[in-house]
């Protein structure tokens, strides 16, 4: 029996109606292909996946079904939160839990309708008190929007605007060792009173650290690996194509 579970994150994928579609230049179909075909070869067998949010670049159901089935090529449980970019009709907003041996899953809503920040609202976060309140594991949180600042002028002016209520939630019980998310399109590692918080790089572009305007930074597509051990403990890392 193995001492950990093998948890894979994804995120800002943004494909298009077409799989053609190219964002920024970079092909986002291309890329998720190179992405997923490392990540197969080096995670053959992860326990869940998930996928942090912009799935799909303001792009409908089509585009979301083609997404859900190169990620079920594992066979794994796949978890799914939107994005700013993910529209309600592809991908619903519900929140959702799931068991591994020792941990406790939990992905919550950020996404606002009509807006590029994000915002959790009043019933997500009495669903998240009241699964922490209950929880006899550990706790991983996953969401689109940065719970943090991410240091980065123009994106942390599109963040999670009600990141205080979530953090009010989280100090109440003391279960959440570390939260995953997307949006900011380049690899991140906080501790945050005691909470590891985590940002992964998309499979397309990636956005420059510290910039005080949009700018495209040079760094390859990339996902993020989790062990999450029996005993509590965690590991995680980032592969980068080519690295």
């Amino acid at each position: 029996m193995n001492s950990f579970s093998i948890l894979l994150q994804l995120t800002d994928t943004h494909l298009g109606e077409a799989e053609d579609f190219r964002l920024w230049g970079l092909p986002a179909d291309a890329l998720l292909r190179r992405v997923l075909a490392d990540a197969h070869a080096r995670f053959p067998r992860p326990d869940l996946v998930v996928h942090t949010g912009d799935a799909t670049h303001d792009a409908g159901r089509p585009a979301q079904r083609r997404i859900e089935g190169l990620l079920a090529g594992w066979g794994a449980p796949v978890l799914w939160t939107p994005g700013n970019h993910d529209l309600p009709e592809a991908m619903a907003g519900e929140p959702c839990a799931f068991d591994l041996p020792g941990w406790r899953v939990l992905l919550v809503n950020s996404r606002k309708i009509g807006a590029v920040e994000g915002r959790i609202d009043d019933a997500t976060l009495a669903w998240l008190d009241r699964e922490l309140g209950a929880a006899v594991t550990p706790v991983l949180l996953g969401l689109h929007h940065p719970p943090l600042p991410t240091g980065t002028a123009w994106l942390d002016r599109i963040g999670l605007e009600n990141a205080d209520a979530l953090w009010r939630v989280i100090r109440r019980h003391a279960r959440v060792r570390a939260i995953i998310h997307g949006h900011a399109h380049m690899e991140q590692t906080t501790l945050h009173e005691g909470v590891l918080v985590l940002g992964t790089p998309s499979t397309n572009g990636q956005f420059r650290p510290l910039s005080v305007g949009f700018a495209l930074d040079g760094q390859p597509p990339g996902y993020r690996w989790l062990r999450l051990y029996r005993d509590g403990r965690l590991e995680s890392g980032v592969v980068r194509l080519g690295g």
